[in-house]
């Protein structure tokens, strides 16, 4: 499926490794929490949660138009933004601040954070690999599934 819109030109170009705008997150918090888990084992990982006010229309939003924190939902138009249930944020052409909070029971618009300790870091890896997360299902194609081969079969 080829990209309708600037924005889903962007979010195609962004899951490909391109610099943009948009800042990558999921809907899955399996996805989100392989991500926080799966390299520099000596550094303790994060997981943001955050619930955006606005959403983008891709068909009446001309990119850039927006000076505040905007959600947009793409289309699957890839394997990648399917299997890791893709949702951006557009942060606008303003400097804003957030203020990142602890989790508790989510209220607000600032990102809360939970912390995933570097101790635990490969273990979080293995379990959520014994649920089917893991780099050949977040990046379904063949980088993804050679790099978790190799991950497979190599020793920590």
């Amino acid at each position: 499926m080829l990209p309708e819109s600037d924005w889903e030109c962007l979010a195609l170009a962004q899951h490909h490794g391109l610099a943009t705008p948009l800042l990558d997150w999921t809907f899955n918090p399996l996805v989100a929490a392989y991500f926080a888990v799966s390299e520099h084992f000596d550094k303790d990982g994060v997981l943001f949660d955050y619930a955006p006010e606005y959403f983008v229309n891709p068909i009446t939003d001309l990119w850039p138009s927006f000076d505040y924190i905007t959600a947009y939902i793409p289309k699957p138009i890839s394997p990648r933004m399917l299997n890791q249930q893709a949702v951006f944020s557009f942060h606008g052409m303003q400097p804003i601040s957030l203020k990142l909070e602890p989790a508790k029971k989510w209220k607000g618009t600032n990102p809360e954070q939970i912390i995933i300790s570097s101790i635990g870091k490969k273990k979080c890896l293995d379990g959520l690999n014994n649920l089917g997360i893991n780099r050949s299902f977040v990046f379904p194609d063949l980088d993804g599934l050679s790099h978790h081969i190799n991950w497979e079969t190599q020793d920590f």
